[in-house]
């Protein structure tokens, strides 16, 4: 059927009616607003753009200092920043209701502003750079399969103070981490934590051995050593918990994602880098388009297949989708 969604996992079976009869008519009552909106944005681009270059040809025909061709600039880009505030809250509302609708179909529980910070204790189990400042959202939480789960967005970013030519002290601040942080149950118990770490080569993994307070881990596994680096409070029980299947299920899972994961505390956590998720595509296309929600729940069925692929599920639970 033309613009259905694709129900290509498990997970996803009964989307499309669900779609159907609980999203697309809250959309369709939505999409005059939206073109409207759009309308009003260009509106002010347009006008804003207008008139800046409106007053760049006075100001020139004046014979007006260059510096005070920065005004018109600063007209367009004044104009551009409101403009695109005109969609902007439509935009907050329709993500808000699209995240609450899946997280009612999953099961889930959905929070724009997360209650939990997991930040932390992913530092501590070094999954994490060394940062000044984050911000978190986009929090999903639940059982997925049977396996209690969290998700939450996170942007982490370093401080950096360097002086200009004139010896001002500038501050400015770049991302060292934009991703997901996820935390799941992990159904068979073991001892410690162990944190498993992409290999970076010779010097780098020096360094990460000497400042690390757990043991490194070496496998019999020429593949899985040249993919990763282990570390664990118990090297004995790292090698019992990382048996063959299981670095088999890691190494597919991690692909070529910048991942880093733990055991601790009967949970394994993941942090993996990616761009932005949960983000709805341009407000200039029409919203009853099922590719927003297609895509929303892609990004929401990670959950699953972390799951599918470290075979997390409770043994009573592993059988059907």
């Amino acid at each position: 059927m033309a613009g259905a969604i694709a129900e290509t996992k498990p997970y996803l079976k009964g989307l499309d009616e669900f779609y159907r009869r609980e999203i697309e008519p809250w959309l369709r009552s939505r999409e005059a607003e939206r073109a409207a909106a759009i309308r009003r944005r260009w509106w002010i681009i347009g006008g804003g753009c207008a008139g800046a270059a409106i007053l760049a040809v006075t100001l020139w025909l004046a014979g007006a200092h260059p510096l005070w061709l920065l005004l018109p600039a600063a007209v367009a880009f004044v104009a551009a920043i409101v403009g695109g505030r005109a969609t902007a809250r439509l935009s907050r509302e329709v993500k808000a209701y699209l995240a609450g609708k899946l997280a009612a179909f999953f099961g889930f529980t959905y929070q724009a502003e997360p209650a939990d910070d997991p930040t932390s204790r992913f530092y501590q189990l070094s999954l994490l750079p060394s940062h000044d400042r984050r911000s978190l959202e986009d929090q999903w939480s639940g059982s997925a399969s049977g396996v209690p789960f969290s998700l939450v967005e996170a942007v982490l970013e370093e401080r950096q103070t360097e002086r200009d030519s004139k010896g001002n002290r500038e501050t400015r601040y770049h991302t060292v981490f934009r991703g997901v942080l996820l935390t799941l149950a992990y159904p068979r118990p073991f001892q410690g934590a162990i944190t498993i770490r992409r290999d970076l080569g010779k010097i780098f993994n020096w360094f990460r051995e000497k400042f690390s307070s757990q043991t490194p881990v070496q496998f019999e596994d020429p593949d899985f050593e040249a993919q990763f680096e282990v570390f664990a409070d118990d090297p004995a029980e790292a090698r019992r918990l990382l048996d063959a299947p299981v670095r088999r299920r890691i190494a597919a899972l991690a692909g070529d994602q910048s991942l880093t994961m733990a055991f601790s505390a009967g949970q394994v956590l993941l942090a993996v880098k990616g761009d932005d998720r949960f983000e709805l595509s341009s407000m200039g296309n029409t919203l009853v388009d099922p590719e927003r929600v297609q895509r929303m729940a892609g990004e929401i069925g990670v959950v699953f297949d972390v799951i599918d692929c470290l075979d997390l599920r409770p043994r009573a639970q592993t059988g059907g989708g």
